[in-house]
């Protein structure tokens, strides 16, 4: 095990990890990260239905609708990975 010396007291790196893992159990971490993903989800959400509703009314360019659209679909997978990624129970997830 290495060591690692912080203010006068010799820190293994499983007790550097367990006080990570602990400070992350504090219950305003979690209420933030439910805040995050659930702004974030409804920005990926908002992106794809205003996609929608403006597909073949846009005069400047038609593909800017499309690339709104492809942005919210790209968007929801990638939380996708995070919440996969934050719990490694889901057994179908990414390492």
């Amino acid at each position: 095990m290495e060591s690692d010396e912080e203010g006068g007291k010799v820190y293994t790196v499983t007790q550097r990890t367990k006080e990570k893992q602990e400070c992350c159990k504090h219950p305003c971490y979690l209420i933030v990260i439910v805040i995050a993903f659930i702004v974030s989800f409804g920005f990926a959400i908002f992106q794809i239905v205003v996609g929608s509703l403006y597909n073949d009314k846009c005069s400047i360019d038609f593909k800017i609708p499309i690339f709104i659209i492809v942005a919210g679909v790209v968007h929801l997978i990638l939380l996708l990975f995070v919440i996969c990624r934050v719990n490694p129970k889901m057994s179908n997830c990414v390492d």
